[in-house]
């Protein structure tokens, strides 16, 4: 019997650096990806740290950019990226386009994709609408994933969404985040030592993260010397909330870690992650965090609560309100049982619903079907 030939299949990335959680995404499913099934091809803007990791997994890799359409010689640029695209999708005889990209990168491909006549996957991590690009987006691609409910919402209303949007949530890599025994040095390089509680927040330095909220909630725990705080990540409020932590009641116990290549390691130094932010497209911290058995205290916004169970593997509060954050972290904070409860709910719903494996496989259910 003739075996089934694979499948190829073009990626096309946003960026060439690992930026966030989109990059990293595509690489666990990249990593997982059925190989008998489907052959990868990833195509990029630029060389970096995507072009990298594709190789260590034996991807290979083409290079189109894609400049700024908002310019005099707009028609020009556009023609020349869909060219570059359908380029390569003819000489690399591509069955499917999945475009894990944005605004002007999106619309280039998914224009190359239909004048090739090659079914073509949009996968959207946003949650904030393009508005009209959002239409013409709706009409180039047969099929849109979002990474969570509170992303597809951005197409509610547009004709077709009801049909071509499905939600595929983003996913842990529960064989690196998992949990491990604790490394002190990690642990006292966020700050605390034996007997405290870290809690931390981890992410870009942005106000939509809403840190300042996590700075006010430490300081309506000044009383409490046994919980210490740390923030991970970099990003440009990084100054504003230092100055906003030097000021705070709690500031000596409050440590900026900067960006962290160990996030592994990170996750289970801590004793409760916070996410507290303002909006929130997916919440990948929290599935990494639960991954390593730790509890979460979390703002009820965007996709967080398809994430979090309240009250089993995490704490919901409203953004914006820096007391009921503090009343969380307090709670958590005194209860060691609690945490450890609802930290194993938590291992047990990453690996159920959030494994990379899971991903992978919901992806590839949706390849076949076109």
């Amino acid at each position: 019997m003739r075996a089934t030939a694979r499948k190829k299949i073009i990626y096309v990335s946003n960026f060439g650096d690992i930026r966030g959680g989109g990059e990293i995404s595509l690489l666990n499913l990249l990593e997982k990806i059925d190989r008998t099934l489907f052959e990868p091809v990833l195509i990029l803007p630029e060389r970096g740290g995507m072009e990298k990791s594709a190789s260590e997994l034996d991807i290979p890799v083409r290079i189109v950019g894609v400049e700024s359409l908002k310019h005099p010689a707009a028609p020009y640029r556009l023609a020349s990226a869909v060219g570059g695209f359908s380029a390569i999708f003819k000489a690399e005889k591509a069955d499917i386009v999945h475009v894990n990209a944005t605004a002007r990168r999106a619309l280039c491909a998914g224009v190359a994709a239909q004048i090739s006549r090659i079914p073509a996957i949009l996968h959207v991590r946003i949650i904030d609408s393009d508005g009209l690009l959002d239409r013409m987006l709706l009409r180039l691609y047969p099929r849109v994933i979002a990474n969570s409910k509170a992303t597809a919402e951005r197409f509610s209303g547009l004709m077709g969404a009801d049909v071509k949007v499905s939600v595929v949530h983003n996913p842990v890599d529960t064989t690196k985040f998992k949990r491990m025994p604790l490394n002190r040095d990690v642990r006292a390089s966020l700050g605390a030592g034996e007997g405290d509680i870290l809690a931390g927040v981890v992410g870009w330095l942005h106000e939509f993260k809403g840190h300042q909220y996590f700075i006010d909630a430490a300081a309506n725990l000044a009383d409490k010397a046994n919980i210490k705080f740390v923030i991970v990540g970099d990003g440009p409020l990084r100054s504003e909330l230092e100055k906003q932590a030097s000021s705070s009641p709690a500031g000596k116990r409050i440590v900026f870690a900067g960006q962290r290549s160990d996030m592994p390691e990170v996750m289970n130094a801590l004793d409760i992650l916070v996410l507290s932010s303002l909006r929130e497209h997916f919440g990948r911290v929290l599935i990494e965090a639960m991954a390593c058995c730790k509890p979460v205290v979390a703002t009820n916004a965007g996709g967080v609560p398809e994430i979090v169970v309240d009250g089993e593997t995490g704490l919901l509060i409203p953004p914006r309100d820096s007391l009921s954050l503090a009343s969380a972290i307090g709670r958590l904070a005194e209860d060691s049982l609690l945490r450890e409860s609802m930290g194993q709910a938590g291992a047990e719903r990453a690996e159920n619903f959030f494994s990379a494996e899971r991903h992978a496989e919901a992806l590839q259910r949706i390849y076949s079907a076109l």
